[in-house]
């Protein structure tokens, strides 16, 4: 078989001249010399570049950079692309790992983004009462000194109860503790009352068993939710952000 090998291509380099140095190359490297040409070092071989000549920089935006390329050896516009699909431009992108869903600047850098901060307070009421008391006047004094100190602070009053009784009358129960410590804090003319506000979820948000006494004065409560804008500026990385 060998001999048989070496009679045809004896007979197709007589025919073909030059063939004998193609074959060589072929069986050494898996291609032919003209797939291995590349004049321009774009990485694509003369016989499937439509652009031989491409430079190996080029400029965008007044600065040089590295030419790429695509499947046809012609200049890709680096402007026209968006690899981290924030919006803009690779040529502009001076953050161009940006992370999904973040919102960007015109340089595609993230923008500052605020996040809440929640703080809350618990303040305890007697059974079937919405009267508050000197213990919890002292926890409504601090919240009070935190709206005063903070005006960019919200407070949502979620007012609570056990499971004692009607539940439409409970509801009603706790939406007058949560009003009575709404008052309570807009008593300084200072506080905007926009910056409060006073819900009543009754029975239906229990943090302990209603069917022990102590459990049950503890589902008797309004809970203080301050909402506390920081602002923040997320890092530039492609990897998703921590909740």
């Amino acid at each position: 078989m060998r001999q048989l090998s070496v009679v045809i291509g004896l007979a197709l380099a007589a025919l073909v001249p030059g063939l004998e140095a193609s074959d060589r190359t072929l069986r050494a490297t898996g291609q032919f010399p003209e797939q291995q040409q590349d004049a321009d070092r774009d990485g694509v071989a003369d016989i499937d570049d439509n652009c031989p000549a491409t430079a190996k920089t080029q400029l965008v935006r007044g600065r040089p950079q590295a030419t790429q390329v695509d499947v046809c050896g012609c200049p890709i516009d680096p402007c026209a692309q968006d690899a981290d699909q924030d919006g803009i431009g690779d040529c502009d992108d001076l953050c161009p790992r940006t992370a999904r869903g973040l919102k960007v600047g015109g340089s595609g850098c993230p923008l500052p983004q605020k996040r809440p901060q929640i703080f809350v307070l618990n303040v305890k009421f007697a059974f079937a009462q919405a009267n508050l008391h000197h213990d919890t006047v002292q926890d409504l004094d601090r919240l009070r000194g935190l709206l005063l100190r903070l005006p960019q602070l919200t407070v949502t009053l979620e007012g609570h109860t056990d499971a004692q009784g009607p539940s439409d009358y409970n509801r009603a129960l706790s939406e007058a503790r949560a009003r009575k410590c709404r008052q309570y804090l807009l008593s300084d003319p200072r506080i905007d009352p926009a910056r409060v506000q006073a819900v009543g979820y009754g029975e239906s948000r229990p943090v302990a068993d209603n069917d022990t006494e102590a459990g049950r004065a503890l589902n008797r409560r309004t809970t203080a939710v301050l909402h506390y804008l920081y602002e923040f500026t997320p890092p530039n990385t492609g990897e998703a952000l921590p909740p």
